[in-house]
């Protein structure tokens, strides 16, 4: 009987060891918009909440993604940012920077400039709003 309680403990332990990590979902503030941060292992992935007023117009709504990437082991993130506006689709760009849960976050990134009129990418820049994404 003590040998089945045993295996029995120690399959109750490996199952729960096996279960997916729960995702922890922290609420931030960006250029006006309520964002959530959801935080689930090595994955980061931000998204909208509640969109300021004029980002409908180019396509954002509740639960658009904004950022998806990874995490690493010290808090350093990485992955891609999405610039919208007007008729154009979303266009990613590559962002780093450090996350610890709770605290501010900002990214960091060279982002496209598009040609007016038209959705064609003319450069990237660090020097405009949307290569610098700080979440307070």
């Amino acid at each position: 009987m003590t040998l089945v309680r045993s295996l029995c403990t120690a399959l109750s332990v490996l199952l729960i060891a096996a279960q997916p990590a729960a995702a922890d979902t922290w609420r931030y503030l960006h250029n006006g918009s309520v964002m959530l941060v959801n935080d689930e292992g090595d994955r980061l992935t931000i998204t909208y909440e509640e969109p300021r007023n004029g980002l409908a117009a180019v396509g954002v709504r509740k639960g658009t993604t904004l950022f998806t990437g990874t995490r690493y082991p010290g808090g350093e993130v990485d992955g891609m940012a999405f610039v919208f506006g007007g008729d154009c689709p979303p266009i990613d760009y590559y962002v780093t920077g450090t996350y610890r849960p709770g605290t501010a976050l900002t990214l960091t990134g060279a982002a496209p400039v598009r040609k007016s009129p038209g959705c064609k990418i003319t450069d990237n820049r660090w020097d405009i709003p949307a290569a610098k994404l700080v979440f307070t």
